[in-house]
């Protein structure tokens, strides 16, 4: 090849060449995220694949480092994690695999096998899921782990997939359809809304913090089923997730109306009565040309006498304007709407 004018070649040490489409596979999409939800693929490098804190993103709650025992199956790791990037799928359906390859993994560490993809391991791995089937757990969930485990060895590796084809098992449709609930279920669970609404108002009326929940377990112990350790003011938004349910309950509306309720549209000189006993709500919508629209409350006057205290309440649940009659309280804020979920 002849050179032109002073130009000389460039002489390069292997070492030293990087192609510009080089991307360094440990950081090639390593956290996948969906709304809420996140998977990092890091956490398959060690053993029982811990929870590890992801770079960039911080904790809400406090930390505690797990020790890390690294298992030498990083070139696994990066090749699951080209697989699973290369996947046309949603994130969702990704993050859904990567449960189950924690799954599978642990399974293997518990275990002491080194070769997780592999006929043997993942044979072994199907007999569990059989076992618990046997033992009682539905098939619909081990249809999903199963399924999901065999789409993603059909993308990492095809020969593999042929190999394990007898092994998968057939699990019958047999989960419990829904059952609507009896009129009793919903008077037991009208009657424990009220026990808290009335005694979380109670609380805020008389500017008292609660020291108990004011359900009692089967043993008579006060205990929450769900624990709000990192909100203070969890007793606060249970209040209003009370308000919202018995709402629902008294007066029959869709979520849509009622979480997007603002204080600007109603007031409590709102309700009409329109026959004996049987009241309506008129609110005003300003981004309806100030148009009054009329929404049924109940047949009785204690869903009127209901919105109106909790009405009052609303005003008064956070330090600051709340905006809308049935908010999402977060350490004393008032996000934009209450979470539909």
């Amino acid at each position: 090849m002849a050179l032109i004018g002073s130009n000389k070649r460039k002489t390069l040490t292997a070492s030293s060449i990087v192609p510009d489409n080089t991307i360094d596979i440990s950081s090639q999409l390593r956290v996948i995220k969906e709304g809420n939800a996140t998977s990092d693929l890091e956490r398959l490098c060690y053993k029982n694949c811990p929870v590890i804190k992801i770079p960039g993103v911080k904790n809400t709650a406090a930390f505690n480092p797990p020790t890390l025992i690294d298992m030498n199956r990083r070139p696994l790791v990066y090749k699951i994690t080209s697989t699973l990037n290369s996947m046309d799928r949603t994130n969702r359906t990704k993050i859904n695999t990567f449960r189950v390859l924690v799954e599978l993994f642990n399974f293997c560490d518990d275990r002491n096998y080194s070769e997780i993809l592999s006929v043997t391991t993942i044979k072994m791995y199907i007999e569990s899921l059989v076992s618990s089937y046997h033992s009682g757990i539905k098939g619909k969930t081990l249809i999903q782990k199963q399924s999901t485990l065999r789409s993603f060895i059909k993308e990492f590796d095809p020969k593999l997939l042929k190999e394990l084809n007898p092994y998968f098992f057939s699990f019958p449709h047999d989960s419990q359809s829904v059952i609507p609930y009896s009129d009793n279920h919903l008077k037991m669970i009208t009657e424990s809304l009220e026990k808290i609404y009335s005694y979380y108002a109670d609380c805020i009326e008389n500017n008292k913090t609660p020291t108990k929940f004011p359900l009692e377990s089967s043993n008579g112990k006060k205990v929450r089923a769900v624990k709000g350790n990192l909100n203070l003011d969890q007793w606060k938004f249970d209040l209003s997730r009370a308000a919202y349910f018995l709402t629902c309950l008294y007066t029959g509306l869709n979520s849509g109306p009622l979480l997007s309720l603002k204080h600007d549209d109603i007031s409590i000189d709102s309700f009409k009565e329109v026959s004996r006993g049987i009241y309506k709500l008129s609110t005003v919508k300003g981004r309806q040309g100030g148009r009054v629209n009329y929404l049924d409350v109940g047949f009785t006057r204690k869903a009127k006498d209901f919105l109106k205290n909790w009405l009052y309440i609303s005003k008064n649940l956070l330090s600051e304007t709340n905006e809308y009659v049935y908010p999402k309280v977060i350490k004393g804020g008032n996000p934009p709407i209450f979470n539909r979920s």
